[in-house]
């Protein structure tokens, strides 16, 4: 009896793996069979981009535009005229002036404040009017003034100005008749003057223009000229140059 229980448990003991071994072959045999889905690729599709929006003008680009489109602004001026008195005598005339000032906003009017130095003589002879004795006289100014200026813009690079100044000149006269000892005195005197002028801006740094300038000024012989009865007329200038602006 014992002999027949070991017999059946060894034989179980032996047929054991070839069971596991026949189940998995089955398991395997099942994982063969089942269908498998397979999930194929799809075709590559190319990356959407966005091109980035351009960013606005900055500040600085825009006033760097504006400036290469216009020309910067002028405060200076620096002018040289040269011309001839025409009344109250005849001679030569030699100007300078140096300004500053500019536009004031809002305003097309130009405003300067300008100093003249200049140089004016006028010579005439006649005769006198009571006596009918001729004779020949002759004044000379230097000029140092300080004043002002007022441009208009007319049309394009065209434009008026009118110039106000005073100050003071050196002057010398000199009166000469037939018989008489030729007198010849100098001074300083008061000084008033005014002028007016047309411009054409030529250039933004260069204009070219002219000018008439009326001077009132004294000479050291204006009490004997209206004794001897000589009405000579205060020189008008008529003069034309360059300015040059900065």
């Amino acid at each position: 009896m014992k002999g027949a229980i070991f017999t059946a448990i060894a034989v179980a003991i032996a047929s054991a793996p070839v069971a596991a071994r026949a189940q998995k072959q089955d398991e395997s045999g099942d994982a063969a069979a089942a269908p498998v889905l397979v999930l194929e690729d799809e075709p590559a599709r190319a990356p959407l981009t966005i091109a980035p929006a351009e960013p606005p003008p900055r500040e600085t680009e825009v006033t760097d535009i504006r400036a290469r489109a216009e020309p910067p602004p002028t405060f200076f001026i620096v002018e040289s005229y040269a011309g001839a008195a025409v009344v109250g005598g005849f001679g030569g005339h030699l100007s300078l002036r140096i300004g500053v000032g500019g536009k004031l906003p809002s305003m097309p009017w130009r405003f300067y404040l300008i100093g003249e130095t200049a140089y004016t003589s006028a010579a005439t002879d006649g005769e006198v009017a009571s006596t009918g004795q001729s004779f020949e006289e002759g004044r000379s100014w230097i000029d140092l003034a300080l004043g002002a200026r007022i441009y208009v813009p007319i049309a394009g690079p065209v434009r008026v100005f009118v110039d106000a100044l005073g100050g003071g000149s050196w002057g010398s006269a000199w009166i000469e008749r037939p018989g008489t000892r030729t007198l010849d005195p100098s001074e300083w005197t008061p000084l008033a003057l005014v002028g007016t002028g047309v411009q054409v801006r030529m250039l933004h740094g260069l204009s070219v223009g002219a000018r008439i300038a009326f001077r009132f000024a004294g000479d050291p012989l204006a009490d004997l000229r209206e004794a001897l009865g000589i009405d000579t007329l205060p020189p008008l200038v008529v003069s034309a140059g360059l300015t040059w602006h900065f």
